[in-house]
């Protein structure tokens, strides 16, 4: 018999697992499954800045660092995404000096002829 990862947990090599090779098995598979539901409840829960630290010794410094690097991150993020909007008009044959040169409908025709989304693009 196989388990949830084949007979990787076929310690003797017999071909199938048996009680204790399949209890490895499936601590193995629970394990990954408990890991995966934890990503997922970090990932849903809501960003409380406060959470982290008791009332009493809350410290508005502390406090402002962590914004400092969550608007350091932002900065960061939309870095990137310039960069990447920049290689996609330069792929398409567009440059953003001549788009923004362009009025609106004009602009918005170019970029939907390139295969473009207009609204991803901010030109004022």
């Amino acid at each position: 018999m196989k388990g949830y990862f084949g007979n990787l947990f076929d310690f003797n090599g017999d071909g199938d697992l048996d009680l204790i090779e399949e209890a490895a098995d499936f601590a193995a598979f629970k394990d990954m499954m408990d890991a995966r539901m934890k990503a997922k409840q970090e990932a849903e829960k809501p960003i409380s800045f406060k959470e982290d630290y008791e009332d009493d010794d809350f410290d508005e410094d502390d406090a402002d660092e962590e914004l400092d690097d969550y608007e350091e991150a932002d900065r960061a993020a939309a870095e990137v995404a310039a960069e990447a909007a920049e290689i996609d008009l330069i792929c398409s044959g567009l440059s953003r000096e001549e788009l923004e040169d362009m009025d609106f409908d004009e602009r918005q025709d170019a970029l939907l002829d390139a295969g473009l989304d207009p609204d991803a693009y901010d030109f004022w």
